[in-house]
């Protein structure tokens, strides 16, 4: 029971870590690379209230390049993109030195790459349709508590 407790009491204290800040916290960013306008705008409202800037990308090679660029505190990656898998992106952000320590959420409708995923370095993996609740309280941990990143670049 304590395990839970401990579980529970984690995910109240992200809430309160990233909910609106006050003046002296600076927007968290979090990038969305994302294909889909209607998952786009879902993870928008999922988000509204928080303390963020949403940056966005409608494509793999853009999402690498706005990441590379904006260095956010957040990625929320799609897993389906037309030109590269998720994985394949996580992979990548995972071995630039720009971007390796940045907590990556990869969303997909598959159940069968969930390992695929994490091995490519994501932080959370979500399944769709999104649930706006969880998909904001797992954003909040993400940013709360991000993974250490090993020196080959794949999160511990």
């Amino acid at each position: 029971m304590a395990g839970k407790t401990r579980y529970v009491w984690h995910k109240i204290s992200a809430l309160f870590s990233c909910k609106k800040g006050g003046a002296h916290q600076p927007p968290k960013v979090i990038l969305v690379i994302e294909d889909n306008d209607v998952d786009m705008r879902i993870i928008e409202k999922s988000l509204k209230g928080l303390n963020c800037r949403i940056l966005k990308a409608t494509g793999a090679a853009a999402g690498l390049a706005l990441a590379r660029r904006k260095a956010p505190d957040l990625i929320i990656l799609d897993c389906l993109l037309p030109e590269m898998r998720g994985e394949e992106v996580c992979r990548r952000l995972k071995t630039d030195a720009k971007t390796k320590s940045i907590p990556v959420v990869i969303l997909t409708v598959l159940e069968n790459n969930i390992l695929d995923c994490y091995e490519a370095g994501a932080t959370k993996y979500l399944s769709k349709p999104i649930t706006p609740k969880i998909l904001r309280l797992e954003v909040q941990d993400a940013l709360a508590n991000p993974t250490p990143v090993m020196d080959d670049g794949i999160d511990k």
